[in-house]
């Protein structure tokens, strides 16, 4: 049997690389097992819950960082890198940016807005007030 991993060649019966130590095929369906306790599948999810729910500010952060740490640990644990886990990696990077920018957004626009009020009122106010005294 040969090793999918590093190309060494083990003896039959083995279930792991005596080089690398990565999981040997079985020989008789010829499929290695998925060693991480977290599925692609999963990895995936969380990555469009992540990347759906990152304009939502705060609540899209926690999920963005939960989703990344549910990625790096399926890749820590030695998960097969597959379609879906490069998608559910890749989401949750979108929603940890969208969620970051529209927290920036929204905290800018609100100190416009308190500032604005602070100076004066908005130039509409100002507009009513003078065309009020115009008129008396």
């Amino acid at each position: 049997m040969i090793c999918k991993n590093c190309g060494t060649e083990a003896n039959n019966g083995e279930t792991f690389c005596p080089v690398c130590g990565a999981k040997l095929a079985d020989e008789t369906t010829g499929k290695v097992e998925n060693p991480a306790s977290i599925s692609p599948t999963a990895v995936m999810v969380w990555g469009i819950v992540a990347a759906s729910l990152g304009a939502s500010g705060l609540i899209g952060l926690i999920i963005s960082i939960i989703a990344r740490k549910k990625s790096k640990q399926y890749l820590n644990e030695g998960g097969i890198i597959c379609g879906q886990s490069k998608v559910g990696s890749i989401l949750s990077k979108v929603g940890l940016g969208l969620s970051i920018g529209f927290m920036i957004f929204w905290t800018i626009y609100i100190i416009a807005i308190i500032a604005a009020f602070a100076i004066g009122g908005f130039a509409t106010t100002q507009v009513v007030d003078s065309y009020s005294s115009f008129i008396y």
